[in-house]
């Protein structure tokens, strides 16, 4: 695999995670990452807090969009609005993924972390998964 390279100031240890700021620094990285620039994917996902509630007393919702290798839009959202793939987890189980305390299949097999949508399209995008873990994995460190 090819190394993360990130700009400066692309830390986590400035952002906190589970915010928009985190998520837009996140699009920066990938927008910027050589594997993604020559990549065709396109799709929409969500990422799901479960702990943290909304003041419309729902889990807060990051909806990320994809066009072409890029992430074009990320916006707070809906649970149940309508995404391909639905990422869900505490905020403490996903802060334990992306500082590699937590093996994500491990986190899965206990329930801790869950995927929502398609098989076909989980598998598919396994590649893009991979390089998103290592991205996150980058901004952590």
């Amino acid at each position: 695999m090819e190394e993360v390279k990130l700009g400066e100031g692309n830390k986590l240890g400035k952002v906190k995670y589970a915010t928009r700021e985190y998520f837009e620094m996140l699009k920066d990285a990938v927008n910027r990452d050589d594997a993604f620039k020559s990549s065709d994917f396109t799709s929409t996902w969500a990422y799901i807090f479960k702990d943290k509630i909304t003041d419309e007393n729902l889990p807060l919702t990051y909806i990320i969009s994809w066009e072409n290798g890029k992430i074009v839009n990320v916006r707070e959202g809906k649970p149940d609005e309508n995404v391909e793939l639905k990422f869900i987890a505490t905020y403490d189980t996903w802060a334990k993924i992306i500082q590699g305390k937590m093996n994500v299949m491990s986190a899965m097999m206990t329930g801790k972390y869950k995927i929502e949508g398609p098989t076909s399209k989980l598998m598919k995008y396994s590649q893009v998964l991979s390089r998103l873990t290592e991205i996150t994995k980058a901004l952590e460190a």
